[in-house]
């Protein structure tokens, strides 16, 4: 999955979290001061999953 943060401070760090669809948190990571990226997400079953991206003020949720 790739994905790009517009808008985002990018003096600040952006913590990324990825959740099934029960509420399992499967990922939490710090994405230091970048705006745009990939997530490899290849070994995930099949199915739904949340993506949290914040940086302090601003907070983003996506579905995949």
């Amino acid at each position: 999955m790739t994905y790009n943060w517009t808008g985002a401070d990018l003096n600040k760090d952006i913590s990324v979290k990825v959740f099934d669809n029960m509420g399992k948190l499967l990922l939490n990571r710090t994405l230091q001061e970048q705006p745009e990226g990939s997530l490899d997400i290849s070994t995930y079953a099949p199915g739904m999953y949340f993506f949290q991206f914040e940086n302090g003020d601003k907070t983003e949720k996506k579905i995949k």
